[in-house]
């Protein structure tokens, strides 16, 4: 069901999205991957505020 899918999609998305200038930047990234089928600003996007908290020495192992 169509409904429930986009509820569902809306629920994730209020959850692990940010909001303010972060979500700007996230919705942008999203949308130009929807639009153009360019993955560079998503991925950017993930890796300057997702995985932040992992630093070059744990990638050394």
């Amino acid at each position: 069901n169509l409904v429930i899918r986009k509820l569902y999609a809306e629920t994730i998305r209020e959850m692990l999205l940010p909001e303010g200038k972060d979500g700007d930047m996230a919705r942008r990234a999203a949308e130009s991957l929807y639009q153009y089928g360019d993955m560079q600003p998503l991925c950017d996007f993930m890796e300057q505020k997702y995985f932040k908290v992992f630093s070059n020495r744990d990638y050394a192992h």
